[in-house]
């Protein structure tokens, strides 16, 4: 009840400030509630998926301290209270749990596991994995940086030396550089 509760607030507002600033892909909940450790992101979304919605569900894995099998019926809660708020069929949404992975491991490919959706970002129409690694390929916190390369990239040349997704790439190319 007290997740559900949270939930339903947050995203009712995060939603309501989405539509308002014509933004298509946002987190909806971050681990507001420490017994409810997940990372909630929502993507609308575009071309052969305009007027759909995604969810992508990350759960923050719990420390040793934490019992196992809380943590996962507390994520087993997430995963049914979700889709039913939201309003959500499972086919849109996607989980996976973030946990520390010596060497990388946890940035591998996840074999078979993609699940590509398109969704727009500045008007770019970007693509997004909801399943194939571990993040989604938009780092939603980011936006803000991408808005401000693609202000400032008019007439420059731009080289991305962090180009894990090409995102900011589109932004500076968006933007004329």
């Amino acid at each position: 009840d007290q997740f559900a509760a949270r939930f339903r607030k947050t995203a009712k507002e995060r939603m309501k400030w989405a539509r308002n600033n014509a933004i298509h892909c946002y987190r909806l909940y971050d681990a507001d509630l420490p017994d409810y450790a997940v990372a909630i992101d929502l993507y609308e979304g575009a071309e052969a998926f305009s007027g759909q919605r995604f969810v992508h569900i990350a759960e923050y894995q719990a420390p040793s301290s934490v019992d196992a099998d809380r943590a996962r019926r507390r994520f087993h809660d997430v995963l049914l209270i979700v889709p039913e708020l939201l309003d959500l069929t499972s086919d849109h949404l996607a989980s996976k749990t973030r946990k520390r992975d010596k060497g990388g491991g946890q940035y591998r490919d996840a074999k078979g596991n993609s699940r590509i959706i398109y969704t727009t970002e500045s008007n770019y129409v970007l693509e997004v994995d909801l399943g194939g690694y571990l993040d989604t390929g938009i780092f939603l916190d980011h936006r803000m940086t991408r808005e401000m390369i693609g202000t400032l990239a008019k007439g420059k040349r731009f080289l991305n030396l962090f180009a894990y997704t090409g995102v900011a790439t589109v932004h500076a190319a968006g933007g004329g550089a």
